[in-house]
């Protein structure tokens, strides 16, 4: 992200994988250091490793057998798998792109845990800022799959909007707990985003 808060894709290249110091390792090592929940880390961690109890995995572990429908509830329109569920699907992909909305952005978002992580780090500068940003990357995880829960055990409908509000205010909650001197406003923080991050020294 330079100046302007224009995505440079160069900028991205230049910690994705294979070009230096990040990667998957460097990913654990950010992760741990999120301010938010150890269940919230715990969750994105087994999504790393394929472990979530998707349909995909459940049919694959031969939980559920072949009578029962194993679509993503959120699009039904392929397998429910890690990956498809919270990047590769319609509505997650809506939810990535209207975060970065709030933010003032817009960018291209990469299928796989990894490289989506590292895009969305971008070229953030500042610890806090760093901290309070992955915590939104995070919120978009824990969203997409608490919304997901809510759609197929209690008959919730697909709402991008309820599940936006949740992750604003989940995220907000996160850092306002847990980094020093972050002070936004819930209504600041869901307004200004790009500008209060600026400001968090």
């Amino acid at each position: 992200m330079n100046e302007e808060k224009k995505f440079v894709v160069k900028e991205v290249y230049a910690i994705l994988p294979g070009e230096g110091q990040l990667g998957e390792g460097m990913f654990y090592k950010h992760l741990w250091k999120l301010p938010i929940p150890s269940k919230v880390k715990g969750l994105i961690s087994r999504g790393t490793h394929n472990h979530l109890q998707t349909m995909g995995n459940l049919k694959k572990g031969k939980i559920i057998d072949d009578t029962t429908s194993f679509e993503c509830i959120s699009c039904n329109s392929s397998i429910e798998i890690t990956t498809h569920l919270l990047f590769k699907c319609k509505f997650s992909y809506s939810i990535g792109a209207r975060c970065y909305e709030w933010y003032g952005d817009e960018r291209v978002l990469p299928a796989d845990y990894f490289n989506h992580f590292w895009q969305h780090r971008g070229n953030i500068n500042g610890k806090k800022t760093i901290l309070a940003w992955g915590a939104v990357w995070a919120s978009v995880i824990w969203a997409l799959w608490k919304h997901r829960n809510d759609i197929k055990f209690n008959g919730v409908s697909r709402n991008l909007g309820v599940a936006m509000d949740a992750l604003k205010h989940r995220a907000w909650t996160w850092c306002k707990a847990n980094i020093h001197g972050f002070n936004s406003s819930l209504y600041v923080w869901s307004l200004d985003l790009a500008n209060y991050l600026a400001q968090l020294i």
